[in-house]
């Protein structure tokens, strides 16, 4: 299906397990795709420096046109008991997981305005609806990230936009299951879905689920 044809769609975490399902599967649809990411992608660049973001996203609007779509996929993860966890650690999840975003969104929302249409789909996690143990910074960081996509969408009431966060819980990823060797992988979120639910987002249907908050269980 080439239903995102000539639609210009930004992927930030383009070169991680899951950004590079999603690049796949909206290159498939016939969206015209920028990836960023800090290595390995058409456009490398340090998303915590807002002025290479700016002259990437110029590179690609020049030869792509005005964004449709944004993907933000990056992001971090930290874990560990909360008497182990300095203010520091707090700062740099917030900063990886909501900072970020508010930087993207900044960046792309403008174009949209400007053409009545649009969608930002940001990488929650369903731990911010149902925190677990040892994980309190990266559970505040994501629970922050909703409240943020939640005043997004507000704001853009009427503009065309829609603002969805997905909530995934365990992503099955190379990384993931070396970390987790004894864990079972066939429970996870695939990949490979989650980039098919993303393009269907994008899509039509998507116009009408601004401030949807979609949680993706798997069988978790």
């Amino acid at each position: 299906m080439d239903d995102l044809k000539g639609s210009h769609v930004v992927v930030t975490g383009a070169g991680g397990a899951l950004g590079k399902d999603v690049v796949a599967a909206l290159s498939a649809a016939g969206a015209a795709v920028s990836g960023l990411d800090r290595s390995g992608t058409e456009f490398s660049v340090d998303l915590a420096d807002p002025g290479r973001v700016t002259a990437a996203l110029d590179v690609a609007r020049s030869e792509r046109g005005p964004v449709f779509g944004l993907v933000h996929l990056a992001g971090g993860y930290q874990a560990g008991p909360v008497l182990e966890t300095s203010a520091a650690d707090m700062e740099a999840m917030m900063r990886l997981n909501v900072l970020l975003a508010g930087e993207m969104v900044r960046q792309v929302l403008p174009d949209m305005r400007k053409a009545k249409a649009g969608r930002i789909i940001a990488m929650g996690a369903f731990a911010a609806l149902k925190s677990s143990a040892n994980q309190s910074a990266y559970n505040a960081s994501k629970a922050a990230l909703i409240s943020f996509m939640k005043s997004v969408a507000e704001e853009v009431k009427g503009d065309g936009v829609s603002v969805i966060t997905l909530l995934p819980t365990t992503l099955d990823t190379p990384a993931n299951r070396q970390a987790m060797p004894d864990a079972e992988p066939n429970r996870w979120v695939k990949t490979s879905r989650v980039a098919q639910l993303i393009r269907f987002l994008l899509g039509d249907v998507g116009a009408d689920l601004n401030g949807a908050e979609i949680a993706l269980r798997g069988r978790l």
